[in-house]
């Protein structure tokens, strides 16, 4: 992952850390988000994310 020294800028341990808390949070992988990204084209963050912080 290039952007993996973010995630350690942002309080996760590793990437499998982030991983968890994503899924945790909006109920899919950071991959599946992506692809759904991919599809949906306009759709620039997962639902909700504009209300919720991504905690530890």
């Amino acid at each position: 992952m290039q952007h993996t020294w973010r995630l350690y800028e942002f309080g996760f341990a590793s990437e499998r850390q982030f991983q968890r808390a994503f899924r945790a949070r909006y109920g899919i992988s950071p991959a599946q988000w992506r692809r759904q990204c991919r599809h949906a084209r306009g759709m620039a963050v997962p639902q909700g994310y504009a209300e919720r912080s991504l905690t530890l």
